[in-house]
């Protein structure tokens, strides 16, 4: 695993352009979190340099019901939002390729909802159910800084759908739940899997797919069903 602090000096142009709409609620522990003292830090320098974004900050264990209220089960975590309920949101320090993804995010979240056209936004427009993504990523995987942006993105298109990034190197025990061998790995819904990166309609489709039970259920029937 990466460890260490997260460097912002690369970032601080973009961070002080950001609008002070932005929110991020974030979540630690005092013990048995090795890299919460790293997140502290990184809140801290996030607050000098773009102060114009609002940050709130708990502990996981003494503030256990703001924990259930917005959904967050480990720590450290970072919930985006502009407008709203967070569905932006981030498990484990952004490390490593995530650092640039965490910032595109801020701008992505102040920016609101974004377009994709075609395709995609039909797809998009078709899940009209509650829909849950989690993206597994690692710090030193080139592919998954995509995977974990798009499905942000896909967030704030549709108010129905929740991304969580995950990195599966500080939340050993949930990789193994979610059969983590390689990353990126997007789960929807605890029920459709996917190892690697799918192209940017397909993910959308997955999407669609798992926001529809029936269609879902079709689809799983006839993928195992015995050929005549």
């Amino acid at each position: 695993m990466i460890g260490g602090d997260i460097d912002l000096t690369p970032y601080r142009d973009q961070l002080r352009s950001l609008p002070s709409s932005l929110k991020v609620v974030a979540f630690s522990m005092e013990s048995d979190c090795d890299l919460c003292p790293s997140a502290v830090r990184l809140l801290d320098d996030l607050g000098q340099a773009a102060p114009q974004i609002s940050i709130e900050r708990y502990d996981l264990v003494q503030h256990s019901a703001k924990a259930v209220e917005l959904g967050v089960d480990k720590a450290p975590a970072f919930l985006l939002s502009s407008d709203g309920p967070a569905r932006v949101r981030w498990f484990g320090l952004p490390l490593g390729h995530e650092t640039k993804s965490f910032v595109e995010d801020l701008a992505d979240v102040a920016k609101g909802a974004p377009r994709f056209g075609g395709a995609i936004e039909e797809r998009l427009k078709a899940v009209q159910r509650p829909t849950h993504i989690q993206v597994f990523v690692t710090p030193t995987c080139p592919y998954c800084p995509r995977a974990a942006r798009l499905a942000h993105r896909f967030a704030l298109a549709n108010p129905l759908i929740r991304a969580d990034v995950i990195e599966v190197n500080e939340f050993p025990t949930v990789g193994q739940v979610y059969g983590v061998q390689g990353v990126p790995k997007i789960v929807v819904n605890n029920l459709l899997q996917v190892e690697g990166l799918p192209s940017d309609g397909g993910f959308a489709e997955i999407l669609e797919l798992a926001a529809d039970p029936a269609r879902l259920a079709k689809a799983l029937h006839h993928e195992h069903e015995s050929p005549a």
